[in-house]
């Protein structure tokens, strides 16, 4: 999906990975936004934006940035890993029974894990 990333956009997302690894967080805001300005359909950077966010305790923005990433990749199962967390936390079992990561990526550890997860969520919540 991020293959066709114009040359602006990327070392803008290359300058907020930098930013990233500082932590400087507002920094990484504004290069990330730059990069999205520059394509709106930067996966990897609606990704790392959530990645900021959850940094920074902004559980809405980083919602809307994981939910902005595999709206635009269906097969982007880190997004719908993180959103599946999301709501094993947030204790709203619903959602994560229906998050798409075990069917985007079956194979990857974190979904396997992240569907016993939420077995075990759901049967904690029966038990309640």
């Amino acid at each position: 999906m991020d293959l066709d990333v114009p040359n602006k956009a990327k070392k803008e997302f290359n300058k907020a990975n930098d930013s990233i690894a500082q932590q400087n967080w507002k920094k990484a805001i504004e290069q990330l936004n730059k990069a999205l300005a520059g394509y709106p359909n930067y996966v990897a950077a609606y990704n790392n934006l959530a990645v900021v966010y959850a940094r920074l305790g902004d559980r809405q923005h980083e919602r809307e940035a994981l939910q902005k990433a595999v709206s635009l990749d269906a097969n982007f199962s880190a997004g719908f890993v993180n959103l599946g967390k999301m709501a094993i936390a947030d204790h709203n079992y619903q959602e994560a029974e229906t998050n798409k990561a075990n069917v985007a990526d079956p194979n990857n550890p974190q979904t396997l894990v992240l569907a016993v997860r939420k077995e075990v969520a759901g049967l904690q919540n029966l038990l309640r």
